[in-house]
């Protein structure tokens, strides 16, 4: 027999284990057990000069003196201590650690290792040297991932612990946030006070995702206002279905003109010409992978802010109706597609999805993944009675969301968008070339169009094919500016360099929104 005390992150999560166990004390397969929580992180680093040998502690207080800079972490003991506010939840996990054999950290498990952290600095602080369980399990709203976590443990000693390589990435991460933020917030709000900014006696907030949007928009903001409109001409096709032909523009060509008497003197090159078919391909293209929290912001960045629809989701996630929030996965596994799969026609019914649509049942590779994490952001078993309820209880915000990430999920069940895809060329010009996609089976897109993430959404060509002819005409066009810094443009360019989960981009964009950064 060993006697458990089961370490949850938040309230929220110690009762939904509470309900899966059969409440917060009891036995676990003959183990007596009792669930204990926290409040986010109970612990903080202290401050520099707290933790230095005292000789070195004005140093480390000063941080008026530039010269103070760098700080080298070899002096910093990186000791801790609890969070006034938080006092309490410490109080209460140490009064209950008499009697018990081993401490189980089932805190999330953050891709980052915060949740390792926190429940490991709580084992510290408290001085606990017997063993010490971590149980990993993919978001906590299904009893059998708890359970199935219960069964496979991580078993460490307190000097054990930093054999877990998650656990060291997250202390990592924690010492360099409080190295390069307390440092560079320090060095920035002293250089802004020497310019005549306040910033109304508080210090500048430095971090590395803030930093870096900060620099984007303002990078972003200086091209546009540098940006010189100079317009070009050059000679293009066009039939009379609207179809365009044109040529493929590389630096140094010459046929395309500053001055537009020059184009209308090319013009008087060409004439009408026939349209050649080079090819009549049918293409197929599979769903979308699942929408994240950061693709959510992307649909709705015009109805409502990055606050809103983080502090949303995360409501509804408590209530276990969508999965976890912060994850960076983008796919499922196997054992969470074939759980939720059952229910797909009666979410589809929610959102007035026709379930004749969800006939592909077979799951595509893309949609799979074999990691033990939190899987996709996507709606769970417990389906809402309607959006009505939904939006009830959340306010149209969690409407858009619930109805959003289901169709997201629903497209994965449904078959392949089917398009024929018509090229050609003008007869006698043959580098004058143009494309034409023809529906021919929407299927997924009945569901859920990815087109949907993009801003600036281009006109679509009705054209079904091509006239027999085409006719030159002069094309008027411009060097294109630079894009506005919206909320797409910044999330689309922290997705291509994979900067931050879905969730944080949207949580470090809010506050910046805040502060009208």
């Amino acid at each position: 027999m060993t006697r458990l005390l089961i370490l949850n992150e938040k309230k929220s999560q110690a009762e939904k284990f509470a309900d899966y166990l059969g409440g917060m004390s009891g036995e676990f397969e003959g183990n007596p057990y009792d669930i204990v929580y926290a409040a986010g992180h109970l612990l903080q680093l202290n401050a520099p000069n707290e933790m230095v040998d005292p000789n070195l502690a004005a140093k480390y207080a000063d941080w008026q003196n530039l010269d103070n800079f760098p700080w080298n972490p070899l002096d910093l003991n990186w000791s801790k201590q609890v969070i006034k506010s938080k006092q309490r939840y410490i109080d209460n996990i140490k009064s209950n650690l008499p009697g018990h054999d081993v401490i189980i950290i089932a805190s999330d498990n953050d891709p980052s290792g915060e949740g390792d952290v926190l429940g490991w600095e709580i084992v510290d602080y408290l001085n606990w040297q017997n063993e010490v369980w971590r149980i990993r399990f993919k978001g906590d709203d299904s009893a059998n991932y708890v359970i199935d976590s219960l069964h496979k443990p991580e078993k460490a000693t307190v000097s054990e612990q930093d054999a877990q390589g998650i656990l060291v990435k997250g202390k990592s991460r924690q010492r360099f946030d409080f190295l390069t933020g307390l440092e560079e917030s320090r060095i920035a709000t002293e250089l802004a006070r020497e310019q005549g900014y306040s910033n109304k006696g508080k210090a500048l907030s430095i971090g590395r995702l803030q930093t870096y949007i900060t620099c984007l928009v303002d990078e972003q903001n200086r091209a546009r206002k540098s940006y010189v409109k100079k317009p070009f001409y050059e000679i293009r096709y066009k039939d009379a279905n609207g179809n365009t032909f044109k040529r493929d523009y590389q630096d140094g060509d010459t046929w395309r003109f500053s001055d537009k008497n020059l184009v209308g003197q090319d013009l008087t090159n060409y004439s009408q010409d026939q349209i050649i078919i080079d090819s009549t391909t049918e293409k197929r293209t599979q769903p979308p992978k699942l929408v994240n929290l950061a693709d959510l912001g992307k649909i709705f960045q015009k109805e409502y802010t990055t606050e809103q629809i983080t502090d949303t989701y995360q409501k509804m996630y408590d209530d276990k109706i969508v999965s976890y929030p912060r994850t960076e996965d983008n796919a499922i596994t196997i054992d969470d597609f074939n759980e939720l799969l059952p229910y797909a026609d009666k979410i589809a019914a929610v959102v007035g999805i026709d379930s004749k649509l969800l006939s592909h049942k077979d799951p595509r590779k893309k949609f799979i993944i074999k990691s033990e994490d939190h899987g996709a952001n996507r709606p769970t078993k417990l389906v809402p009675q309607s959006l009505e309820k939904v939006e009830d209880k959340y306010g149209k915000c969690g409407r858009d969301i619930y109805e959003r990430v289901v169709k997201s999920y629903l497209a994965m069940l449904a078959e392949d968008y089917v398009y024929t895809q018509v090229k050609a060329h003008i007869a006698n010009h043959p580098d004058f070339t143009s494309t034409i996609n023809v529906p021919k089976e929407l299927n997924y897109k009945l569901i859920f169009n990815e087109n949907d993430l993009n801003e600036e959404k281009q006109s679509e060509n009705k054209a079904t094919h091509f006239a027999q002819n085409a006719s030159p005409e002069v094309y008027q066009g411009t060097n294109t500016p630079p894009t506005k810094p919206t909320l797409t443009f910044i999330l689309n360019n922290l997705d291509k360099w994979n900067l931050g989960t879905g969730a944080t981009k949207m949580q470090t964009i809010s506050k910046l929104q805040a502060t009208r950064i």
